[in-house]
């Protein structure tokens, strides 16, 4: 029993020892920079991932910006325009959120923020152009010596003229 005594009290001041403390703390701190420094990289590689896919995001609209205008060139669009405008409408909604998640990744990153794009309008097709002279507009007719009344019958008149007041 005296042994196992001795074991319990050579265990205890090897734990309770100002060096075991001290390695024990250094462990803890270095441990939590580590969780530290390992989240802040896992945060900047996901800032990254946003911004490249804002990359390629800008790849993906000029690529289908360039084919609509082949296609808007290629055909005479008549009918109805449903599905450019839902597009729109979701492209709209959607750019402002987007673009505070980038600014916000590029921030993080120590990027500068991206500026505003500038508006780009669709092509509009275009007017095949003539260089015969434009008609003049009609002139008009020169006055008559002839007036209006007799032209021109009434509002009051009756439709038939053989209508008298026999009705009354």
């Amino acid at each position: 029993m005296t042994r196992l005594k001795e074991q319990l009290q050579t265990l205890w001041a090897l734990l309770a020892s100002a060096e075991t403390l001290l390695a024990y703390r250094r462990v803890v701190v270095v441990t939590g920079q580590i969780i530290k420094e390992t989240l802040v990289l896992l945060w900047l590689v996901l800032c990254l991932g946003i911004v490249a896919l804002e990359w390629l995001g800008r790849g993906a609209i000029a690529v289908g910006q360039w084919s609509k205008g082949a296609v808007e060139r290629a055909q005479d669009l008549s009918g109805d325009r449903v599905v450019a405008d839902t597009g729109e409408a979701l492209k709209t909604a959607s750019v402002g959120s987007l673009r505070f998640a980038l600014d916000q990744a590029k921030a993080q990153l120590g990027l500068p923020p991206t500026p505003p794009a500038p508006k780009v309008e669709a092509p509009k097709a275009e007017t095949p152009k003539s260089d015969a002279p434009k008609p003049e507009a009609p002139k008009s007719a020169p006055e008559s010596s002839v007036p209006e009344a007799a032209i021109a019958p009434s509002p009051d008149a009756p439709d038939d003229p053989s209508e008298t007041s026999e009705d009354a």
